[in-house]
């Protein structure tokens, strides 16, 4: 039997269909959550946990694509344990490889560091990126519905990514914010209430 091969231009043709069409199934299934978590759908399962596990999790799932990028992904892990945080492990999973995975997007050279701290009864992870920075003017839209922002690089994506993040933080009472300067970088401050049991823990 001879197999029949595409000839190249209808092969380019067909890949660029077959990423459209997984663009289009990112953008359906994000369109499906942001719906499913303003309609009060989703469904969160928080419990106690110390999140520097989660962290560090997440951290080495991205090592590879960081490596890919000349990029260095650096996790401070702190001395000692923070308190814990009543939070489903598994939805802040997916804030941090949000959070991470788009540092290393918009970064061509230099690093994504992330760590953790204390402020008042709050535990703060914060990530930090040496990469193009967003205008003062597009701030205000970063954790928006379609919150595209005129950026030096160009990456695929849905423009929810960064809204979806800011929904999961705030159904666990927490809070999200960022300062950036253009050409420097970015930094993203995830704020989660520490339970009144564990700000002095014995």
């Amino acid at each position: 039997d001879k197999s029949y091969v595409l000839p190249p231009n209808l092969e380019k043709i067909g890949q660029r269909a077959m990423i459209s069409v997984e663009q289009l199934v990112a953008l359906v299934e994000d369109l499906l959550t942001v719906s499913r978590f303003e309609r009060g759908k989703i469904e969160i399962f928080p419990r106690p946990v110390h999140l520097e596990d989660t962290l560090e999790e997440s951290c080495n799932q991205f090592k590879a694509s960081a490596e890919d990028h000349n990029l260095q992904l650096i996790y401070e892990k702190p001395l000692n344990p923070p308190p814990k945080v009543i939070v489903d492990p598994d939805k802040m999973r997916e804030v941090f490889n949000n959070l991470i995975s788009n540092g290393i997007k918009y970064t061509e050279k230099g690093s994504v560091t992330v760590r953790t701290e204390i402020r008042k009864r709050d535990l703060v992870i914060v990530i930090t990126d040496t990469g193009t920075g967003v205008s003062p003017d597009d701030l205000p839209k970063l954790f928006t519905r379609f919150g595209r922002l005129k950026r030096t690089i160009s990456v695929k994506g849905t423009g929810l990514g960064l809204y979806i993040t800011r929904l999961i933080i705030e159904a666990h009472k927490g809070k999200i914010s960022a300062d950036s300067q253009l050409g420097k970088g970015t930094i993203f401050y995830v704020s989660l209430p520490i339970p009144k049991m564990e700000e002095n823990p014995s």
